[in-house]
């Protein structure tokens, strides 16, 4: 798994790249607190559209994300979702808790 990220206005888009799985799965909450701590960044997208396989692990890592980042009173939405995670994160109903937008694009316009 790779993680990058870019600014985009005053949000930023974290994209995952690879499989987001098993051990890995959980760098992703680090590496979110960190920008969110050496930024002044309050709004994060997170892409999902490169990913290869998705867990419960990695599942379980978008959950943990979300609540820190929710707890830091900074915004995290989900766009880009594609198979495998659509259908990992539609069976979970992640929609209940964590706001997710079809692209990029609809994501950044709503974080605005």
């Amino acid at each position: 798994m790779k993680l990058s990220h870019r600014m985009e206005g005053d949000s930023c888009v974290v994209a995952v790249v690879g499989s987001f799985a098993g051990g890995q799965a959980g760098e992703l909450k680090s590496y979110m607190l960190h920008l969110s701590e050496t930024t002044t960044v309050q709004k994060f997208a997170l892409s999902l559209k490169a990913i290869t396989k998705i867990d419960s692990t990695g599942l379980g890592s978008i959950l943990s994300t979300f609540h820190a980042m929710d707890k830091k009173q900074l915004e995290f939405v989900l766009c880009d979702l594609m198979r495998p995670a659509s259908d990992m994160l539609e069976a979970a109903n992640i929609r209940k808790v964590i706001k997710v937008y079809n692209t990029e694009a609809e994501a950044l316009a709503a974080l605005e």
